[in-house]
């Protein structure tokens, strides 16, 4: 058997082989001396005929320990079909293709080959030659296609409603229209970065669309789809973003303000004031969130007026203080379940409360429409940070996750503080 297997080594430059076992006893063919669909096998000296795949491919045998490689992609008709494919055996599987980025193999002529079948081979040989080939980059219904993916993705992610539609519209209308149905694997740096560049929104707008498109591929890399992150380009130079300064009130502004509101109506403004929360989490505020010594937020309306958890969905305490303890006091007691009801309709207020109630107001107070949540609680942390500089106890009050959240919108604006520390160094001068 060696001295065979010598032999045939020297007279051929062999490519691959073909192993067969019958009951223990086994010839190997070179492939270049077999017909492409008749090999003769003997057994026992007898010789069978049998109809066989033009590349079968065995990569391994028990009876040998022989470790064969993995054969590249070829086409053949399928007689019983009537049709072209291309097979290729790959980790242990095998695979037959019949369409290329959405064509199909018509030819039904064996004598005739199929020209993309041909195209399909050649590409699958050209990516095992790299060592890049990927089985399922060949079936564009494969989920490690970025529209499948995003499809897959979108609707399992348990994430806030308003977040699903900032994801669905930085991929419909940025991310598919640069980089069309692309193979997750082969998004590179320099698809990002022309994306980004491709992006038309704000700086602020370009970093949303693509840290939507980086957590899909982060969730991606989890389940096990893609092994490895692709560099992201950064948000520098002409891409860097400006932090806006959030505008806020001083406490004479918003007195300005709430006092051209109707005295029924200015309770849930003056809450708002005292506590810092959002307006949605003071609409859905209910008599039972009301403790001993503290006050409780647990719900907010969403923008289809549904009630659901607040923000990060951890309720957030609040102490009663002074004023806060007044105010709770002096609101006329209802049978609803919510505190603040709107004095026309004896309802909660809807989302128009903006519209009909505080632009109207701010307009005429102060000639221009300030935004609500600025008013509240962007002025309610500014307004304590202005007098004590303690960014603890407003990360604390604003419920954020981490006082770098505070830090990064609030920790530099304390103008009064630097005015004081500015002024005393001064005093000691000469």
């Amino acid at each position: 058997m060696n001295r065979l297997l010598e032999i045939w080594m020297g007279l051929f430059v062999i490519k691959e082989l073909i192993l067969f076992i019958n009951d223990q006893k086994f010839c190997l063919i070179p492939y270049s001396m077999i017909s492409i669909s008749i090999i003769q096998i003997f057994n026992h000296g007898n010789p069978k005929t049998l109809t066989t795949i033009p590349n079968a491919n065995y990569t391994q045998t028990n009876h040998l320990g022989i470790f064969v490689m993995a054969k590249n992609a070829k086409t053949y008709f399928n007689e019983q079909r009537r049709r072209w494919y291309v097979y290729v055996e790959w980790q242990g599987r095998r695979y037959y293709y019949s369409k290329y980025l959405g064509k199909v193999c018509s030819g039904t002529n064996p004598d005739q080959p199929c020209k993309i079948a041909a195209a399909i081979a050649s590409e699958i040989n050209s990516e095992i030659d790299k060592g890049i080939f990927q089985p399922g980059r060949h079936h564009l219904n494969s989920p490690l296609y970025l529209k499948n993916y995003f499809e897959k993705w979108i609707s399992s992610i348990q994430v806030e409603n308003a977040t699903i539609k900032d994801y669905k519209n930085s991929f419909l209308n940025h991310i598919l229209p640069v980089i069309g149905n692309k193979y997750l694997i082969d998004i590179n740096y320099d698809i990002l970065r022309d994306l980004q560049n491709r992006i038309k929104r704000s700086n602020k707008g370009k970093k949303n669309v693509m840290g939507a498109l980086h957590k899909m591929l982060t969730d991606a890399i989890k389940s096990g789809y893609i092994s490895q992150m692709p560099v992201f380009p950064g948000f520098t130079g002409r891409d860097s973003i400006e932090e806006k300064v959030p505008e806020w009130l001083s406490i004479q502004d918003q007195l300005k303000i709430l006092a051209e509101i109707q005295p029924a109506d200015q309770y849930i403004f003056q809450f708002i004031f005292l506590t810092g929360c959002r307006p949605s989490e003071a609409r859905a505020f209910q008599w039972r969130n009301i403790r001993q010594d503290r006050i409780v937020f647990t719900h907010a309306f969403g923008p289809l007026e549904e009630l659901k958890p607040i923000k990060n969905k951890r309720q957030r305490s609040f102490p009663i203080t002074a004023g806060l303890r007044e105010l709770l006091n002096e609101i006329p007691k209802n049978l609803s379940h919510y505190i603040f009801l709107n004095s026309k309709t004896r309802r909660p207020y809807t989302k128009n409360i903006n519209r009909d109630i505080w632009n109207p107001a701010s307009m005429k107070a102060i000639g221009s429409i300030f935004p609500l949540n600025n008013a509240g609680r962007h002025s309610f942390a500014n307004q304590i940070l202005e007098a004590t500089d303690n960014i603890s106890v407003v990360s604390k009050a604003l419920g954020h996750s981490t006082i770098q959240i505070t830090k990064k919108h609030y920790g530099d604006h304390s103008i009064e503080s630097m005015r004081s520390i500015i002024d005393n160094v001064r005093k000691i001068r000469p």
